[in-house]
């Protein structure tokens, strides 16, 4: 049933590519490769993501997704059907509709708003686990889908009774967050997959929570205070989480803001996700994660993280793709993003100087990551350095002007 660790990445597609170009590159999806989430895709986006994924064959680079969106939606299904052939086992996602509005299994392929985003060497999901493509089909990197699932009992009393992550975050949440079933994202709830009313099953390794408003933005901030609290308490789940806030605030009008937080266990954020499978990748290729070139593109606080954090001692340049909602609270110096602080771009009492410095080149900074990496990851803003464009317009030029 698949293959297991590092062994999913030997013989994978993407080495050989790696070992030739020395350069991989990884994008978000949503919001990066399509216009704003909306499923209205215009003839422009169509041409320039064609012209990336172009590109980027050209240059004959490894590519890979890194999304929130299922598995199952970053590959064909001709891929899909030789990847359950390997043990792939998500649920197939119901994208389509029939004749009474009940979601159904539509290749992704045969829709445009997939198009030119499906079956990149790796997929890495957001809440999903990573998969990896050798020949037609991919395997499921069984390593990381044990640390995911089993990452809160190790080294436990009980770990030899385990309870995955998911059942043991819910039981937790309805024990402590009474407010748990109002705000719980219909995502959520498997009966609304099956009743076709959802159009993906829920996942195994993220919990999402839906509010509006100023009154929601408490009720969000109520939960995260309970996650503290639990965490002083050295609560082995609840430390091992990660409170990921994908929010929406609405400048303008408060009231109108939507704040979405995901619960995941901690080595799923993003930029755990892009340094596993960079090291991954690298160990199967035979090369130092130093010799390696990153690209990153992403349009949400979680992708502007990644690549401030991601890509360890990799050549990392991530690109915040032009009309990023975050980009105006950057290049305004704002301290918040909804219920997020920016602090850490900024100086402070202790810190005498911005760790997001700008180079002197129209939209181009450094930001020197903390802790042991001792090099800078290059941050471009898509909304100073190429203005105007869809995402992945800015995608292309981004790539075009640095691979």
């Amino acid at each position: 049933m698949g293959s297991f660790g590092s062994n999913s990445y030997k013989g994978a597609s993407g080495i050989p590519k790696l070992q030739k170009s020395g350069t991989m590159v990884l994008t978000d999806q949503d919001g990066t490769n399509t216009v704003n989430s909306s499923y209205v895709d215009s003839p422009q986006e169509l041409e320039d993501r064609a012209a990336g994924c172009d590109l980027m064959e050209k240059k004959g680079v490894a590519t890979g997704s890194v999304s929130a969106r299922t598995l199952g939606l970053t590959i064909s299904g001709r891929s899909r059907r030789a990847s359950l052939q390997n043990g792939f086992d998500e649920p197939e996602p119901r994208w389509g509709k029939d004749a009474t509005g009940r979601h159904v299994y539509v290749d992704p392929e045969d829709v445009p708003f997939f198009r030119h985003s499906l079956d990149r060497d790796i997929s890495a999901g957001f809440g999903s686990g990573i998969i990896v493509r050798n020949g037609e089909g991919y395997l499921v990197d069984r390593e990381y889908e044990e640390l995911l699932n089993y990452d809160h009992v190790r080294g436990t009393p009980g770990e030899r009774n385990r309870e995955p992550w998911r059942q043991a975050m819910l039981a937790f949440l309805i024990e402590r967050y009474p407010m748990l079933n109002k705000h719980l994202s219909p995502l959520e709830s498997r009966s609304n997959y099956e009743k076709g009313i959802t159009n993906v099953a829920p996942l195994r390794f993220r919990i999402q929570l839906n509010y509006e408003g100023s009154d929601g933005l408490k009720k969000m901030q109520d939960l995260q205070r309970i996650i503290q609290e639990e965490t002083v308490k050295d609560n082995r789940l609840v430390s091992r989480i990660a409170a990921v806030d994908e929010s929406h605030p609405n400048r303008s009008d408060p009231e109108k803001s939507k704040y979405t937080l995901y619960l995941i266990p901690w080595a799923a954020r993003k930029e755990n996700m892009i340094n596993w499978l960079v090291r991954n990748c690298s160990k199967a290729a035979g090369m130092s994660t130093k010799d390696i070139r990153l690209f990153y593109a992403g349009d949400t606080l979680t992708d502007l993280r990644a690549g401030l954090y991601g890509g360890g001692d990799a050549n990392t340049m991530f690109l915040l793709a032009t009309g990023s909602r975050v980009a105006p609270y950057i290049l305004e110096r704002q301290a918040m993003f909804g219920n997020e602080p920016l602090d850490i771009l900024w100086s402070s009492l202790r810190r005498p100087s911005d760790r997001l410095r700008p180079t002197g080149k129209k939209g181009i900074y450094t930001f020197n990551v903390p802790g042991g990496v001792k090099k800078p990851n290059r941050i471009i803003i898509g909304d100073e350095r190429y203005p105007g464009m869809t995402p992945p317009g800015s995608v292309h030029a981004f790539l075009k002007e640095f691979l």
